[in-house]
């Protein structure tokens, strides 16, 4: 009823033809925004990344390793160093994020500026198959790393990707980061499901599923003895355990010079993260997507 009033009145104050554009204008926008154009919508995008991945391997190098194809990756034009990464995969997005458009440059450019000495050990909790490690790397030649990653299928790319960047794999721990040494459940069902989203939490009482050994933060941090320059952390939600507990959060902070963390507001844990940043003498910068805090003890003098 109401379109006719609005076909009659603008006929009368525009024209026949005016009104009529206005009529199949509305029906184009509601069939726009109409159940079957968002799903035709979706299904391009599938069809699209589908093709984008496809002339990614085919601009690349494949080489089998164990009964699997892997795309070989250079990193730089102008440098002999590569990485792997797993055919029609998340990998891709992850190589395109930390490797091409330098998702941590501002990590570098922030400690490069407080601090006089390069980082001499990197912890990377969430390592995904080691291409941030393999960023830092690049950056902090002389740096020692320690890799912690849930999925077994990443941890195998992440000894890859280290040998091929002469980076020591006997500190990769195949394992969750948590509150304590304990098992927990491994899923895919965080945000799209795919490599990078794997998450980690904990089993019900009685659950037969045989999980994956959690470690203690604080522990992973007490095994170097120097403290740990920067600790890097993307664990799908698993730092509102790390960070509840502002007493824990604040014993191990205080042996970290340097936090780069991506805090995932599902779980409604940043007003936390902060709190324990600020009780432990921490300033932060929020980057985009990373939360970058430093700690006040190991500034210069």
């Amino acid at each position: 009823m109401k379109s006719v009033k609005e076909f009659i009145f603008l006929s009368r104050e525009c024209g026949f033809f005016h009104a009529l554009f206005f009529v199949f204008f509305k029906l184009r926008l509601k069939f726009r925004n109409s159940t079957f154009m968002k799903k035709k919508a979706k299904n391009e995008e599938r069809w699209l990344e589908k093709i984008y991945a496809a002339l990614f391997i085919q601009q690349n190098e494949t080489e089998n390793i164990d009964n699997r194809d892997l795309i070989k990756v250079k990193i730089r034009k102008d440098s002999p160093a590569f990485v792997y990464l797993r055919p029609y995969s998340s990998d891709r997005d992850v190589y395109l994020q930390v490797l091409v458009n330098e998702d941590y440059k501002s990590v570098v450019q922030i400690y490069d500026q407080l601090f006089k000495d390069p980082p001499r050990e990197i912890v990377d909790c969430g390592c995904n198959i080691g291409l941030t490690s393999v960023y830092f790397k690049l950056q902090y030649p002389n740096a020692g790393f320690t890799a912690i990653e849930p999925f077994q299928d990443n941890v195998g790319l992440i000894s890859l990707n280290f040998a091929g960047n002469s980076i020591n794999t006997d500190r990769i721990i195949e394992g969750g980061v948590w509150n304590s040494n304990e098992k927990l459940k491994v899923g895919r069902q965080f945000r799209d499901g795919k490599e990078w989203s794997g998450n980690v939490e904990m089993q019900q009482t009685g659950s037969t599923d045989p999980g994956i050994q959690a470690y203690s933060i604080l522990d992973i941090i007490n095994r170097h003895e120097n403290g740990v320059d920067i600790l890097k952390i993307d664990i799908e939600g698993a730092e509102k355990v790390l960070f509840e507990d502002i007493g824990y959060a604040r014993k191990f902070l205080e042996k970290v010079k340097c936090v780069a963390i991506e805090i995932h507001d599902e779980f409604n844990c940043r007003d936390n993260i902060y709190k324990a940043f600020r009780e432990s003498n921490f300033f932060y910068y929020d980057i985009a997507d990373m939360t970058i805090a430093i700690n006040r003890t190991y500034l210069p003098q």
